[in-house]
């Protein structure tokens, strides 16, 4: 079972700059920000204690957890998408659900994504998104979508996907962030995408499904193998088939590299070898939940 680590910082002096400043952002919003100045100002470069020797006063934590005993079902796996297209062409859902399926045979399997098209901060201001999350107990509730700079120029605030996390996590699900993968040919995109979504878990103790990092590894391993819509920004269904496989390991904890090959879809098998081996060794490099 993952542990949400959900104290930003016992104290931000240790931090570096860009962390102290995201904290900031966040913090500003809360009662607890003249506390955080405080705290930040009394912080020396040596990493001194204050004059009485007191250590300083733990920063409030930004995610609220539940109270009580879990209501989940332990022969269920539940999960909820969200996101814009990315997460809902050449049906991921399903086949998300078939590889869940695969991984854990003698569960019941449900994944359901929520109907609209959006951001995540235009999800977190839906009230049937909302109603949606607290509707029933979710394992898992997968978020795609938050926005981002594709010229790298320009930071969007995280607190709609900051909003959903706590929604989630109040309703005892794991929160799975989906960083997705850069536009065809982009050699820098996938990775700040990924940094972005890190960010937020750092916060917030979100998992991260390393998603776009399969698909760059599967690219330097195999140029051949197609992975995008003719588009050059969508999945095909090879790219979908990678997604649901770092998805339903991350989801599990269960390798995909040991699965059969599923003969029912258009994609060889010994591609679908390659992908199961990119999702279980970059899940192994990045572990998902260790935030």
């Amino acid at each position: 079972m993952k542990r949400f680590g959900l104290l930003m910082f016992a104290c931000v002096c240790g931090s570096s700059l860009d962390m102290q400043v995201n904290y900031l952002a966040q913090a500003a919003k809360s009662v607890f920000f003249p506390m955080l100045v405080t705290i930040l100002c009394a912080c020396g470069g040596s990493g001194a204690s204050s004059e009485n020797n007191n250590e300083p006063e733990p920063i409030p934590p930004l995610i609220t957890l539940p109270t009580g005993p879990s209501p989940l079902d332990p022969d269920s796996v539940t999960v909820l998408m969200m996101g814009n297209s990315h997460s809902a062409l050449v049906n991921l859902p399903d086949m998300l659900t078939m590889v869940l399926q695969a991984l854990e045979p003698t569960k019941s399997i449900e994944v359901k994504r929520v109907n609209s098209f959006a951001y995540l901060y235009q999800h977190a201001e839906d009230p049937q998104v909302q109603a949606e999350i607290d509707s029933q107990t979710w394992s898992h509730v997968v978020l795609q979508a938050q926005r981002y700079s594709t010229s790298q120029s320009q930071t969007y605030p995280t607190d709609g996907a900051v909003s959903l996390i706590q929604r989630a996590i109040l309703n005892y699900a794991t929160p799975v962030l989906f960083p997705e993968w850069g536009l065809k040919g982009s050699t820098t995109e996938t990775t700040y995408v990924h940094r972005i979504h890190q960010g937020i878990a750092a916060q917030t103790g979100a998992c991260v499904a390393p998603i776009g990092l399969s698909w760059e590894w599967v690219v330097s391993v195999n140029a051949n193998i197609e992975l995008y819509a003719s588009d050059g920004n969508h999945a095909n269904i090879t790219g979908t088939l990678l997604t649901a496989f770092v998805l339903a390991e991350t989801i599990t904890g269960q390798p995909v590299d040991l699965l059969s090959t599923f003969h029912t879809l258009d994609v060889p098998a010994d591609v679908q070898a390659l992908l199961k081996q990119s999702a279980s060794q970059i899940v192994a490099q990045h572990p998902p939940c260790d935030y």
